[in-house]
């Protein structure tokens, strides 16, 4: 319990208030299904947040590889499924031991041409993936007959 009341009391109310979008462990549709499931965190107004409980504050590449996904995600979901209305520019870490947000603004990051042709490839390999699995349960249920 005084884990959880410190971890509350770091809180930096006003990086996490919402003007109009607000969602708790939101998914993303179209591009969730595609990898088998994915949530993130947060998303908040214009800004997808990963939460890390951790003693150390630092950004390790996996944390940041894991937030460019949702993203991409997003995105994916954006495009093929629905038009949520949400303008994500921003991908923030909140490590929530120190209280502690840090944002990198998706424009820093990757430009528009770049990301369509990081998503067209992410699709490729998700789809041959989806392809193997496939074929090996249809090998594995002619096999047990």
């Amino acid at each position: 319990m005084e884990d959880l009341r410190n971890l509350i009391a770091c809180v930096p109310e006003e990086e996490f208030m919402a003007e109009d979008h607000c969602l708790l462990n939101p998914t993303f549709g179209t591009g969730s299904f595609l990898v088998g499931g994915a949530d993130a965190d947060l998303i908040v107004d214009n800004s997808i947040v990963d939460f890390k409980t951790t003693k150390r504050w630092r950004s390790r590449r996996r944390s940041f590889n894991q937030l460019a996904g949702y993203y991409a995600l997003f995105r994916i979901d954006d495009w093929e499924h629905v038009d949520s209305g949400i303008e994500i520019s921003i991908l923030g870490i909140y490590f929530s031991r120190h209280g502690v947000l840090h944002n990198y603004r998706v424009e820093d990051l990757i430009s528009e041409r770049e990301l369509e042709e990081f998503i067209g490839k992410l699709q490729e390999v998700i789809e041959k993936r989806r392809e193997m699995r496939r074929a090996a349960m249809q090998e594995q249920a002619s096999d047990e007959k």
